[in-house]
């Protein structure tokens, strides 16, 4: 009979290597590309895989090596997910970008929250159409950088933590608090940009929505990982400790949540249609068309829609194709006319 902390590690060394060979089917699919999230959720299986194998080590040869490293990889299960979580969320937003705009129907509150000088630029940043290029894509990229802060927190805590030395005991137990604080910050900024997502979900095409539909299951199981990161660093509950806590605790709130997130995103990622940012930013591209004023009758009409009066190969610009003849004023006011999209 296993200790329960070496079974929960064979089942992670069991489970995860067959995650992650369906992983590399998704990344052939999706690419490498931090839009895509999938290069994250790898990252994550691949983390689960070593600290798991590091916590066999400890328990068959304990030294403070292996406990150390177990502990580290052990926290950083957090992060991935989040960074995995929110780049699916961009995703969504940027491939939406060119159906629905963000601010639609609140025309009285675009009116007003714009001329508050704090208050509007805010609202500008988040309320903006979701576009390749918006403030809220830009917002998630912002969290890829900002969440490498807390991991490098979590490294150095951790590895404070496991020192002889009290003072070094004292800072890693603040590193780590810092960091997961931090996790919880941009945590709270993902549910935010979900929720104005999820507000435009009738809206979205409906590849879109599987990749939304996941996100929004994922929050609450985030949430429930969280909630015991926050109990087992901030509270002297013995149940939650990282190194002697309950491991039934910890399957049902960490462990079981981070699977079922990994299974449902790796299962979206071989559904849903290959993720082309080039194909969103071109049909951006064209939306500015509807907006160009009308072009003069003598000047070329613009391309891509051919001249009016254009006729085909054997007959005249000057008459119709059943032979009558063109009414000059019609052509001229359908010249004037702005081109429709």
């Amino acid at each position: 009979m296993f200790p329960a902390d070496e079974s929960i590690a064979i089942g992670e060394l069991v489970v995860y290597p067959l995650v992650l060979i369906a992983l590399l089917f998704v990344l052939a699919r999706h690419g490498l590309r931090r839009e895509s999230g999938f290069i994250f959720l790898a990252s994550f299986t691949i983390v689960r895989i070593i600290g798991a194998s590091f916590q066999v080590a400890a328990v068959k040869s304990p030294s403070v090596s292996n406990s150390t490293w177990a502990a580290i990889l052990q926290s950083l299960g957090l992060g991935p997910l989040i960074m995995s979580t929110s780049s699916l969320l961009k995703r969504t937003i940027d491939q939406t970008s060119t159906h629905v705009r963000s601010n639609s129907g609140n025309e009285g509150i675009n009116s007003i929250l714009p001329r508050i000088p704090i208050v509007g630029l805010l609202y500008r940043m988040i309320s903006r159409k979701a576009t390749a290029s918006s403030r809220r894509s830009r917002v998630i990229q912002c969290l890829h950088f900002g969440s490498l802060v807390p991991i490098i927190l979590f490294i150095v805590g951790a590895t404070h933590e496991t020192s002889d030395n009290s003072s070094d005991q004292r800072s890693g137990k603040a590193m780590v608090k810092a960091g997961f604080l931090l996790f919880v910050g941009i945590y709270a900024i993902v549910v935010f940009l979900a929720a104005k997502s999820a507000s435009e979900f009738h809206k979205i095409p409906v590849g879109e929505k599987r990749i939304l539909a996941a996100v929004l299951v994922a929050i609450p199981l985030l949430a429930v990982r969280i909630l015991f990161g926050i109990l087992a660093i901030f509270t002297d509950f013995s149940a939650f400790s990282s190194q002697h806590g309950s491991p039934a605790v910890r399957v049902c709130m960490s462990i079981l949540e981070e699977f079922i997130i990994v299974v449902m995103y790796t299962f979206v990622g071989l559904t849903v249609p290959r993720y082309n940012a080039t194909e969103s930013d071109r049909l951006e591209s064209q939306i500015p068309l509807a907006k160009q004023s009308p072009v003069s009758p003598n000047a070329p009409y613009p391309a891509p829609y051919p001249a009016p009066h254009s006729a085909p190969h054997g007959y005249s610009n000057r008459n119709n194709w059943d032979g009558t003849t063109v009414d000059r004023s019609t052509v001229q006011n359908y010249t004037n006319a702005p081109p429709v999209v």
